[in-house]
C-alpha cells in the first residue's frame, strides 16, 4: 500500500481567505481556495476541502465541502474522513474493478454513521477519487446520495 504524499486540509473558518486567494500545489495536486470579496459582502467562510494523493501518482482523493450556517459540520466531516484516512487509502490501492465500489460503500456508510444532532449548520460535499485513468464522484446533499458514475479520464 502506498502512503499519501500530498495531504491538504482547509477549513474556511480557520483560514477564510477573504480577499486573499490561496493556491496550494504539491506534486500533481493543485487546489485554489477563496472565501470571497469583502467589498461584495463576504464576511466569513464556512467551506472546506480535503485532498490526498499517493507518492506514485496512481490515485487522488478529494472532498469539497459547502457549509451553511456554521462551519461545525464542515469540521466534523473533515475530522471524520481524516480519522479513517488509512482505511480509505487501503481501499484506493485495490484494483480499479473493485476500488470504486468499495470506496463508495465505505464513504456512504461512514458519513451515514456520523451523529450530527448537536452540530449547528449543514454541509453538502462532493467526494472525488481518481485511480489510474478512471474518475468517479459522489455528491452528498441532505443525506441523499447521487452517483455521477465512473468516467474514463482522458
Amino acid at each position: 500500500m502506498t502512503k499519501s504524499t500530498c495531504s491538504f486540509r482547509w477549513i474556511g473558518s480557520d483560514e477564510p481567505h477573504l480577499d486573499d486567494p490561496l493556491v496550494y500545489s504539491q506534486g500533481r495536486v493543485h487546489i485554489g481556495v477563496y472565501g470571497g470579496n469583502t467589498n461584495a459582502g463576504a464576511d466569513k467562510n464556512e467551506d472546506g476541502a480535503l485532498a490526498w494523493s499517493d507518492e506514485s501518482g496512481e490515485w487522488e482523493f478529494a472532498m469539497i465541502i459547502d457549509g451553511h450556517n456554521s462551519s461545525e459540520s464542515v469540521r466534523l466531516l473533515v475530522d471524520e474522513i481524516e480519522a479513517h484516512q488509512s482505511e480509505i487509502e487501503g481501499i484506493l490501492c485495490n484494483p480499479v474493478s473493485q476500488m470504486f465500489k468499495y470506496l463508495q460503500q465505505y464513504v456512504v456508510n461512514l458519513l451515514a454513521s456520523i451523529h450530527t444532532t448537536s452540530v449547528r449548520g449543514e454541509s453538502s460535499c462532493l467526494v472525488v477519487a481518481r485511480k489510474g485513468c478512471y474518475l468517479t464522484s459522489t455528491d452528498f446533499r441532505n443525506r441523499r446520495v447521487t452517483l455521477e458514475g465512473i468516467e474514463r479520464w482522458r
